[in-house]
């Protein structure tokens, strides 16, 4: 962790903005396994190539999103980059078009069912407030630096 404590599960709740129904489904708070773990890989891919390249066609980014959740199913960031992904495509759309009806139902069911899955996303005041928090409370975690010298190798 940036602030050098092992946060409890109590803490999160309280301070991260994190909905029962977002535990209840797994989409915090949960170990990953390595396939899992390369999911996360992949959408960090699909992120620096859209900040690099821009959304262009959509369809790289697209293709890593849907790849990462065929194996991480409720991975939150997946979807949601595929939504705003979706969104930009749509923006950029004729929206009266079978392809703009298309992407507009499309980005709706996604932003839906994140929605439904308990994500909430945290206002900025209080994401800055968050930070500002985090760096000044402490836990009976605190990690130590362990000095390394003659006396204790």
């Amino acid at each position: 962790m940036t602030c050098g404590d092992f946060p409890t599960d109590a803490w999160l709740m309280a301070s991260g903005y994190i909905h029962t129904d977002a535990l209840r489904n797994g989409i915090y708070m949960d170990t990953l396994s390595t396939k899992q773990s390369v999911c996360l890989c992949l959408v960090d891919l699909a992120q620096g190539y859209q900040a690099k390249f821009g959304i262009q066609d959509g369809s790289f980014i697209l293709k890593c999103c849907e790849t990462a959740l065929t194996h991480f199913p409720k991975y939150i960031n997946a979807m949601l980059l595929k939504a705003e992904t979706l969104t930009v495509l749509y923006k950029q759309s004729d929206k009266d078009s079978e392809q703009g009806k298309k992407l507009f139902a499309q980005m709706n069911e996604m932003y839906t069912h994140i929605h439904e899955l308990g994500y909430r996303k945290m206002p900025q005041g209080m994401y800055l407030n968050w930070l500002k928090s985090s760096g000044t409370q402490t836990t009976n975690y605190r990690m130590k630096s362990l000095l390394i010298t003659k006396d204790n190798m």
